[in-house]
């Protein structure tokens, strides 16, 4: 009777080792939870896979350039009272002779300046003209006192103590974009142009039209 005991023992014993432990290289059994047991990480899911990274950052996108326009001609504090330019373009030394001088905000992208004296009506008289044009580029037909920039005296032009002006005093391309600003004009002195002659303001657009700003008569 002992001996038949330990025959039907011993298959229970190996059925219950095979339920327990996992064949070599299989896989573990699931918990309840549905986790591995050997603590492995759940696979992402696709809306995980698909998310974009979080390390891309946006490029920003630079704003078109403002239509030109001039808000304000006013005759500057140091004017008649300094001597910062000569007469012709790209000359930025004193010759001895006080300049006259204009406060005069912007706002978007002007790419020339020009202070001509005017008749009773507002329009260029012809008398005198200063501008940023240089050499061989051509006047804009209604300030043509002369036919090229080279021809007409130039305009020094300061942001505070920065002098805006390229070395042969035009304006570089892209010094005016956007936005709104305050610029000092230094032209030569001329009897059409001192205290109690008309001036007015105008200033050449991205795409080639001319802008007119204030008048100014004191």
């Amino acid at each position: 009777m002992a001996r038949s005991s330990v025959i039907l023992v011993a298959p229970f014993l190996v059925g219950l080792a095979a339920c327990s432990s996992p064949t070599k290289g299989g896989a573990a059994h699931p918990s309840a939870s549905g986790e591995p047991l050997d603590g492995g990480a759940p696979s992402a899911s696709p809306a995980e896979t698909n998310a974009p990274s979080r390390s891309a950052t946006a490029v920003p996108v630079e704003a078109p350039p403002q239509d030109a326009k001039i808000l304000k001609f006013t005759r500057a504090s140091d004017s008649g009272v300094v001597d910062r330019i000569g007469e012709k373009d790209g000359e930025f030394s004193p010759d001895g002779k006080n300049d006259l001088s204009f406060d005069v905000t912007l706002e978007g992208a002007v790419t020339a300046l020009f202070v001509a004296a005017v008749d009773a009506r507002g329009g260029a008289s012809g008398a005198f003209q200063a501008d940023t044009l240089t050499g061989k580029e051509f006047q804009p037909g209604e300030l043509a006192l002369a036919y090229q920039g080279g021809k007409t005296a130039g305009i020094a032009v300061f942001e505070g103590e920065t002098r805006l002006n390229g070395a042969n005093g035009a304006l570089p391309t892209g010094t005016f974009k956007n936005g709104t600003r305050t610029v000092r004009l230094y032209i030569p002195a001329d009897s059409a142009a001192k205290p109690g002659k008309s001036l007015r303001v105008y200033a050449l657009g991205l795409t080639g039209e001319i802008v007119r700003g204030p008048t100014l008569d004191r």
